[in-house]
């Protein structure tokens, strides 16, 4: 147990009433006046400064028999488990105040001191919260329902709830949270204490319950006690020990070994426009994932961190066995991150400059490749989400069973608007611009899903020829063709495409949206069974 030296100093200790039973110490500014009370204590000696003549008067109980009578100095009078001695005066200073050693449990809060929930991981590691004295505190991510509002995507609008009394903090889970409440670890299945040092954990945020500085501000809207704002009305002193050094920022750029929020990085994957992607593992499960870690521009504002917590927030609830999936997003120091499914393999990309090179070229790999996306923007369209960037980059081909997996799923809806986005849009128009809608192209126009299904068709279509549907020298050169060329037809770079399938193909590349296929379901239609008559394995 941490022992605490209590020091009560004043010109007059008449409103000083202590109890020992109860583990109380009363303090009033004047008599007939409310007072501070400090409970949850366990004395364990108490040592007062008197001044006296040479003799103190010893009463009697009332009602037993016997006389008053006088303590000598040196004597030593037993009194049940107590004993009273009075001696010599020790050299003092002035005004020497009374003390009392107080060993309080570990759990109590410091009654006099104010209380925080500082964050020791996760979105906002960093940032602490100050409790008020007394009153009930909701966390969660809602600003309008919570009074702990942290940019978790796994913490619900309110997740758990906290009553704060002046000697205990108390936790109650709320029914119907997206993951359980814990302290240290543990699962709550009802109302649970929570203690100094203690560890709270909601959503993938650790909150710890700490003692807030005599500099830290109270919580908005409330005003401290006056006794508790000035230390010589009471001085606690603490012993702990020392905490230990914070950790230093995350790197930029990022290398590997590198730790970040809860990953350790492993060698790099890849670099887009957006930042950089590592195979990682979570240090604390040992999973492996893709983490893609923004640069520390991102975000500018804190604005920009709230829109991308709330696109990601529901992107989990989007699983599909050709999405690759959401694990977790968050930010540690500056960097903001996505932990993803992590699938060992290659991206689209990396199969067409093989072809480029001149590699075999496999129309039923392609169909393979066209039938997994169709299916996943299928499941997305049902929603009414649009990827909006199916390109070859994002396009995952698993080694082991020739899956296919759409990544990147909502990212740009989360960079919308921002400053990163703005920096590296131009950049990243200029090279995906062959697997852009020529309504994308247009400014005002409108692109929805079936932009979705152009870009399926011009990644199938250089997924057979090894080139995308049109190219140029010059940015302007290929997007005049976007927008007026006839395409080519994918036989006349590989042949043995069935005729069906290239028709498929082409349909998709249809300048004009209401020629192309209406839904993905319409193109799984024509493609599923013509993989069937053909042996394509899915």
């Amino acid at each position: 147990m941490t022992k605490r030296v209590l020091v009560v100093d004043g010109e007059s200790l008449a409103q000083l009433s202590l109890s020992t039973d109860t583990g109380a110490v009363t303090l009033s500014p004047a008599p007939g006046q409310a007072g501070l009370l400090l409970r949850g204590l366990r004395i364990t000696r108490i040592r007062c400064e008197v001044e006296a003549d040479d003799l103190v008067v010893l009463r009697e109980p009332a009602g037993e028999a016997g006389a008053d009578r006088r303590l000598v100095p040196g004597e030593d009078v037993a009194l049940g488990p107590l004993h009273l001695r009075l001696e010599p005066a020790a050299e003092a200073t002035p005004s020497a105040p009374a003390v009392a050693v107080i060993e309080p449990p570990v759990a109590a809060a410091d009654v006099g001191l104010r209380r925080k929930l500082q964050v020791v991981d996760g979105a906002d590691k960093g940032q602490s919260f100050p409790l008020p004295a007394a009153g009930t505190v909701a966390v969660g991510n809602n600003a309008r329902a919570a009074a702990v509002v942290l940019h978790d995507l796994y913490v619900s609008p309110v997740h758990c709830r906290l009553d704060v009394q002046a000697d205990r903090v108390v936790v109650t889970p709320v029914d119907g949270s997206k993951s359980p409440t814990r302290i240290n670890g543990q699962p709550l299945a009802g109302p649970q204490e929570l203690g100094l040092g203690d560890t709270l954990r909601v959503g993938n945020s650790h909150l710890r319950l700490d003692l807030a500085g005599p500099d830290e501000p109270a919580p908005a809207g409330e005003i401290w006690p006056e006794e508790v704002q000035h230390s010589r009305v009471v001085q606690a002193q603490e012993v702990r020990p020392a905490p230990a050094p914070a950790a230093p920022p995350p790197a930029w750029p990022t290398r590997e070994k590198q730790l970040v929020g809860h990953y350790r990085l492993g060698p790099q994957l890849g670099r887009g426009h957006a930042g950089v992607i590592h195979r990682a593992e979570d240090v604390n499960t040992h999973a492996v994932v893709a983490l893609k870690i923004l640069p520390p521009e991102f975000p500018a504002t804190l604005e920009e961190l709230r829109q991308f917590a709330r696109t990601l927030k529901e992107t989990p609830q989007l699983q599909h066995p050709h999405l690759v999936a959401l694990h977790g997003a968050g930010k540690a120091g500056p960097l903001c991150w996505i932990a993803r499914e992590y699938v060992e393999g290659e991206c689209a990309e990396q199969h067409i400059e093989r072809l480029r090179a001149g590699g075999k070229a496999s129309w039923t790999r392609a169909c393979r490749v066209a039938i997994h996306l169709a299916r996943a923007l299928a499941f997305l369209h049902r929603r009414k989400l649009v990827h909006g960037n199916v390109t070859p980059r994002n396009v995952l081909i698993r080694s082991e069973d020739k899956q296919t997996k759409l990544a990147d799923l909502m990212l740009m809806n989360a960079l919308a608007g921002s400053q990163l986005q703005q920096a590296y849009l131009e950049k990243k128009l200029l090279t995906e611009l062959p697997y852009l809608a020529p309504e994308q192209t247009e400014v005002g126009a409108l692109v929805d899903d079936l932009a979705d299904l152009y870009a399926l068709g011009a990644l199938t279509y250089a997924l057979l020829t090894g080139r995308p549907p049109f190219s140029g020298s010059t940015p302007e050169e290929v997007l005049e063709q976007v927008i007026q060329a006839p395409v080519k037809r994918p036989s006349k770079y590989q042949k043995g495409i069935p005729a069906d399938f290239e028709a498929a193909v082409l349909k998709l590349l249809s300048k004009h949206q209401e020629d192309r296929y209406s839904t993905a379901e319409l193109l799984l239609a024509d493609l599923e069974p013509l993989a069937e008559a053909n042996g394509v394995s899915l």
